[in-house]
């Protein structure tokens, strides 16, 4: 029967599929699986046909072996209808699998296309690829040299050529390019200099076996390239303050790449630079290239104390230190030098603590002393401007006038380029003081801002970033002196501190922490229960699960989300055969007033896996009138299946069966998927029916809960779905790929033989060529309009899910979904694919898809604040705006390049924007620069940034100045209604009802503290004495009571 199927199937994909272009580009993207010569063939006779076509066969040649591909392609390099993006492919092709007797080919596509502007990039990747694959040829290398030494060429060919000359082990020419003082020169020859250096580097470590490896500096098994490379570098350091930014960064670059002894004081040069944007770039330099120190030990120990004044800052070294000892090779020299750096860790931070709690803690006690609003204003300061600012405002409040503020507005937007609404009341205060008219006020003021301290904060945060250093590396070492730590900031509050110590602990499994975070979640503060459960959701064992049970065991139907977030937890845990757990689960599943809880608690039942609970869940299935509620008792049904082998499967697929019927077309999605893992053939049938519709967000979902499934009938029903009417060919490759080595060859061979099929059809498409070829300068690529799309990629997703039964999956299509495509919808959003733990989509705006990732990151970042760090989701970020083929949504070819460009990036979670969208986002959202010589290595001359935030701090000091001015004439305008209306009072009486006797009363209570709280404002800003400003707060609060009780003694 099933043969029969199958069979029938093939048919009727054979008589359907006309190869039409977007057939054919589906198709080259399963020939592109396997990789056969007959597919080969049959990709190379697609290049002649329409440039569409033709651009999908050289996307997906470029990734063949065989030699006829590379002729072939070879051949349509040196066409001139030739488009960009094949360009760009074909030399990926050449830089993969070239040759020396590629040279030829080459050179004269470069002389040939040097002098178009448009092919640049494809230029200089002819570079990249004369460099990686014809090393050995002196004709390339006498070409190379005079290119570069060539001054009448523009700078862009020299560039590039003196990149390319790094394969040669020659660099007496370097010198002469530096002394040419030419910003891009220099920039080309240290990132030459470096990538040589890092070839060297290479090669030694290759030859040399571990026991061979020193632990001293040892000059003789250097290459003398090596030391002739240090030498030319160290003639540089005269120079290294005149660099421009880039080629300080290059500089630092190849001194690592030849383990200069000397990188350490031109790193640390840039890093107390005081210029925000070198500090940046040198810290991504670090991160990309922590794993090439050879002794990291000194930097190591100035990057604990260097102060970082920013949250990404800090960010950025956590990542350094983590990336260099999760990827530290076991070997004695290795795990000697580890322990050596942790027990400096420690001491370190113990060391960093005793000072701050001399010097900050315990002469804290004054900051009480002074008013609440001014306590607010000295934070804000300090925790989110800088030095410079501070001084800015302390010259402002002392010597400028309100025309002033315009310096300090510009450069406040500058460093904070974003409030957040929890700080604008802060910076209303700040505005509202420097708004000030009275002289004796603003020196007040001034006396209060100037004893801030920002060693303080720097002191703070290297604390903080120990703390996450520790906790990400599992230092247990530290344990004993954080318990220290967060006892006495426990006793002595730092918030900060407490929850970077607590964190820690956490992360370490300490147990010593469960009693102190049962006590917080049982009798502390509601403000802490958040951060404790955050904490608890670090650990692992069966205690911590017990805390946070007894703590919702009486909250079934608390409403503040600490039951959700709980349930959360325990849907991490593994709970199979826990009663307890089961029935406060149902408790909370009948009680609860909260949807959201109520539904978790459906999941946490699944996780128990009681076979007896497959009669409540039916029940309470048939009692739901939800579809969100269904859909969770299905998922735990799967949980519950997977999870318990003696459940009554006849029962489960009797209940599935009926569940099959109802409305709800993810309900039954999910039914019919878990009746397919029972092995319910039947179910089959349903799934395929529900693929027909035309609706993609459906068939995504089926396509991620049944893809691993590796079902050839499903495999070829889906090719039968890769038509433009459902545009889904990007989703239904990924569920090919999975398939058995031997299926996909048959496939493979199914799809030479559809195109055999067509080959007489094909003539009609040839025609098309010959008269794109008849039109002047031939078919030449068509500009494809620009879009601005969002690739998000989780990593290592297909060996995670390869691991997972179809319950684990469920939970991870849950979360894409809440978590990526929830926030990419809201923003109009088009899904282009969402397969395979990649989220692809469209955005018309450009700021829609900012708004949209931005949002994201935040997701990502709170789900992996209760994680540890191992199993945390890491996940790149995409933001590309550029000319792409679209085919009903779908985008058929995506920039490769660019994108393999971006994953040369050493970062994850956070968001990476190329040139042109971070053009169309300019003035509206702050991006930050990340090293040019990343892409340099790989030809890319685009550059790519960061994206930070919106940008709002210059909108909002404007709104609020312009609120302060109104309320001033307000004031003004109220003083003359008041004194109009005494005179008018005067010569007027009237008899008013008590009620409306009593409304005036109100009124004037309400004008009256008005005046008061004005009054004390007044007085908080003309004094400085503490003891005189308590007193008068009395005295008015006093007053106003008396007022009170006089006013309603005369109302009764």
């Amino acid at each position: 029967m099933e043969k029969d199927f199958l069979q029938s199937l093939k048919i009727e994909i054979s008589k359907n599929f006309k190869l039409v272009p977007y057939e054919r580009m589906a198709f080259h993207k399963i020939l592109g699986i396997i990789k056969s010569e007959n597919g080969a063939r049959i990709l190379m006779k697609e290049l002649s046909l329409d440039p569409d076509v033709r651009r999908s066969a050289v996307a997906m040649l470029k990734s063949f072996d065989q030699a006829p591909v590379t002729e072939a392609l070879i051949a349509l390099l040196k066409e001139r209808d030739t488009g960009l993006t094949e360009k760009l492919d074909i030399l990926d092709h050449l830089l993969r699998v070239g040759s020396p007797a590629d040279a030829r080919a080459l050179i004269a596509f470069i002389e040939s296309h040097m002098d178009q502007p448009e092919s640049a990039e494809a230029v200089a990747k002819a570079f990249v690829a004369l460099r990686e694959r014809c090393a050995g040829s002196e004709e390339v290398k006498s070409f190379l040299s005079a290119m570069a030494s060539d001054r009448e060429k523009r700078i862009e060919l020299r560039c590039s050529a003196i990149e390319a000359l790094a394969s040669f082990r020659d660099i007496h020419d370097f010198e002469t390019f530096m002394k040419e003082q030419n910003d891009e020169i220099s920039f080309s020859t240290l990132t030459s200099l470096a990538i040589l250096a890092d070839i060297l580097s290479k090669q030694a470590e290759e030859s040399r076996a571990e026991s061979e490896i020193p632990y001293t500096y040892a000059p003789e098994l250097e290459d003398r390239l090596v030391v002739d490379i240090r030498v030319l570098l160290g003639k540089t350091t005269a120079s290294f303050d005149s660099l421009s930014k880039k080629c300080k960064v290059a500089f630092i670059n190849a001194m690592i790449c030849c383990n200069h002894r000397e990188f350490i004081i031109y790193t640390m040069k840039a890093l107390t630079s005081e210029d925000e944007e070198l500090e940046d770039l040198v810290l991504h330099l670090l991160l990309s290239n922590v794993n090439k120190l050879r002794d990291p030990d000194k930097l190591f120990r100035n990057l604990l104390a260097l102060p970082a004044d920013t949250e990404r800052k800090n960010s950025i070294i956590v990542s350094i230190f983590e990336r260099y000892f999760s990827s530290l090779k076991e070997s004695r020299h290795n795990m000697l030098m580890r322990d050596k750096l942790y027990n400096y860790f420690v001491v370190t931070l113990d060391s960093y603590f005793e000072t701050y709690r001399k010097e900050f803690m315990i002469t804290e006690v004054r900051e009480k002393e002074y008013p609440e609003s001014f306590r607010k204003i000295r934070r804000f300061v300090l925790e989110r401007l800088n030095p410079d600012i501070k001084k800015q405002l302390l010259y402002t409040l002392r010597n400028g006038d309100r025309a002033s503020l315009k310096v300090v507005s510009e450069q406040m937007a500058r460093y904070v380029p974003y409030i957040s609404a929890d700080d604008r009341e802060h910076l209303f205060m700040l505005i509202e003081m420097l708004y000030e008219r009275d002289q004796k006020s603003r020196a007040n003021s001034a006396t209060r801002l100037e004893s801030l301290n920002y060693e303080k904060r720097y002191l703070r945060n290297r604390i903080v970033r120990m703390c996450d250093i520790i906790g990400r590396l599992k230092i247990m070492e530290a344990a004993s002196p954080l318990v220290k730590i967060f006892n006495y900031v426990k006793k002595y509050r730092d918030d900060e501190i407490f929850d970077a110590v607590a964190y820690c602990l956490s992360m370490l499994n300490y147990s010593y922490m469960l009693g102190e975070l049962e006590i917080l979640l049982s009798a502390g503060d509601e403000r802490d229960r958040p951060n404790g459960i955050k904490y608890l959701s670090l650990f692992s064992d069966q205690r911590s699960l017990n805390i946070l049970l007894d703590f919702i065991r009486e909250r079934v139907a608390d409403e503040s989300g600490h039951l959700v977030t709980i349930l959360s937890i325990f849907q991490r845990r593994d709970l199979s055969g826990n009663t307890a757990i089961n029935s406060v689960m149902k408790k909370i599943a009948e009680g609860s007033e909260d949807a959201a809880a109520r539904i978790a608690a459906v999941y946490c039942l699944g996780k128990t896996a009681l076979d007896s609970d497959i009669d409540y869940l039916n029940e309470m299935f048939l009692k739901s009138s939800g579809n969100d509620m269904k859909e969770a008792i299905l998922q735990a049904l799967s949980s519950i299946i997977q999870s318990n082998s003696g459940v009554n499967r006849r029962q489960v697929i009797k209940y599935l069966t009926e569940y099959m019927k109802d409305p709800s077309i993810r309900v039954r999605i999910y039914a019919s998927t878990l009746l397919v893992h029972l092995g319910n053939k039947d179910a089959m049938k349903s799934i395929r029916d529900m693929m027909i519709i035309k609706n993609k967000s459906i068939q995504r979902e089926i396509l991620n809960s049944i893809g691993a499934l590796k079902s050839v009938e499903f495999s070829y029903f889906l090719i039968s779905l890769m038509k433009e009417e459902y545009a889904v060919s990007s989703d239904v490759l990924p569920i090919l790929t999975m398939l058995p080595a031997e299926e996909l060859q048959e496939i493979d061979h199914f799809i030479v033989n559809i195109f055999k099929k067509y080959e007489g059809a094909e003539m009609e498409l040839l025609e098309r060529k010959e008269q794109f070829a008849a039109s002047p300068g031939g078919p030449r690529e068509a500009a494809l309009p620009h879009k601005t799309i969002v690739r998000i990629c989780i990593q290592d997703y297909r060996q995670g899910i390869a691991a997972m039964n179809i319950g684990k999956i469920f939970i991870v299509n849950r979360f894409m979904q809440s978590i990526i495509v929830e926030e990419i919808v809201r923003e109009k959003g088009v899904i282009c694919r969402i397969t395979d733990g990649i989220v692809i989509a469209n955005f018309g705006e450009a700021t829609q898809a900012a708004d949209a990732v931005l949002r994201i990151h935040r997701n990502i970042t709170r789900f992996n604040e209760q994680r540890l760090t191992v199993k945390r989701t890491r996940v790149s970020i995409q933001v590309i705006t550029e000319g792409m083929q679209a085919v009903n949504d779908e985008i058929m070819v995506l920039p490769e390049s660019k994108i393999e460009a971006m994953n040369l990036i050493p970062v994850v979670n956070r968001v990476i924007v190329d040139e042109g969208s971070k053009a169309l986002l300019a003035g509206s959202y702050h991006c930050e620069g990340l090293p040019a010589y990343i892409m340099a290595r790989q030809s890319f001359r685009g550059e790519f940034f960061e994206l930070i935030s919106p940008v709002n701090t210059a909108f909002l000091m404007q709104q609020i100045m312009g609120e302060l001015n109104q309320a001033e004439q307000d004031k003004v305008s109220a003083q003359i209604n008041l004194e109009a209306e005494i005179k008018k009072r005067k010569i007027e009486t009237k008899s008013a009802s008590a009620i409306e006797y009593v409304k005036v009363m109100d009124e004037i209570g309400k004008l009256l503290k008005q005046d008061m709280n004005e009054v004390m404002k007044y007085v908080q800003k003309r004094s400085t004495d503490r003891e005189m400003i308590a007193n008068v707060e009395k005295m008015l609060t006093s007053a106003y009571k008396r007022y009170l009780l006089e006013s309603t003694k005369l109302m009764m």
